[in-house]
């Protein structure tokens, strides 16, 4: 499964990475890592660290005295405000009103969060298997390049409106072998968070421009299947070849046209 989420809010990207993608016992088995050619640019390698992460979701180039990396739009748009302890949005005492705030409408990052089958989650949460956890490794890794070939950024010069590829990306990218604790016990859930965040180098214009997702998520679903797709599915498991695995734990594989295997749970 492949899940795609914008993030509006830069605080709110910083406490999502506080909270839900840093390393911890509850949700990560390694620490964040950058990922992308755009991040190569950047000479962002290795493990994610929270001052460059927190300058890209605050569009400034990492390393620096908050110098702007992309052209940024002014505009604002309208939000709820809620309160901190309930997350209810909050009302005008004498119109009954939901009471409004105005904040910035840039899109800081896109969150995809590839999840693999129940039965891989619950296998690995008793076999912690690093062969399957390096074939998920792959397929992630196949995928985003895949995706980030075809990225796209927006042209408006020369009275132009396309979009143009712009095949590169910044993004952290976050193993979790669980979910959210609930009442303290969490669940086998493996999945992977990346965070994209939004800017993609123009070799064109020679300048850091924002995405343009619009076809990435109008393809998710063809991304979804890529990143199920496993090649070289005689790759052992312990002692059992793959393919015996998928039989026993209640998981299926078929021929895809352009991705050797696929696995999905059987009902």
């Amino acid at each position: 499964m492949l899940r795609i989420t914008t993030s509006h809010s830069a605080e709110g990207a910083k406490k999502y990475f506080d909270v839900s993608l840093k390393t911890s016992d509850y949700y990560t088995r390694d620490i964040g890592t950058w990922g992308g050619k755009g991040a190569e640019i950047l000479g962002l390698k290795g493990a994610v660290e929270r001052k460059d992460f927190v300058a890209l979701v605050n569009n400034r180039w990492p390393g620096t005295k908050g110098e702007r990396l992309t052209a940024r739009m002014n505009k604002t748009r309208l939000e709820d405000v809620k309160d901190k302890k309930t997350g209810l949005p909050i009302t005008h005492r004498e119109t009954g009103d939901v009471q409004k705030r105005e904040v910035s409408n840039r899109r800081v990052g896109y969150d995809f969060t590839f999840s693999v089958p129940k039965s891989v989650s619950l296998y690995l949460a008793v076999n912690e298997d690093k062969v399957v956890e390096q074939v998920m490794g792959e397929a992630l890794d196949e995928t985003m390049a895949t995706i980030e070939a075809r990225m796209e950024t927006k042209v408006r010069k020369g009275y132009q409106h396309d979009n143009r590829v712009s095949p590169n990306m910044v993004y952290a990218k976050f193993v979790h072998g669980e979910s959210r604790p609930v009442d303290g016990i969490p669940d086998p859930h493996y999945h992977i968070h990346v965070f994209a965040m939004n800017a993609t180098f123009d070799e064109v214009e020679k300048e850091w421009k924002a995405l343009e997702v619009g076809n990435t998520v109008g393809d998710r679903t063809f991304y979804e299947a890529h990143f199920h797709g496993i090649r070289g599915c005689g790759k052992e498991i312990g002692s059992l070849p793959l393919e015996q695995f998928y039989g026993r734990s209640g998981l299926r594989q078929r021929d895809a046209p352009t991705s050797g295997c696929f696995l999905r749970d059987v009902a």
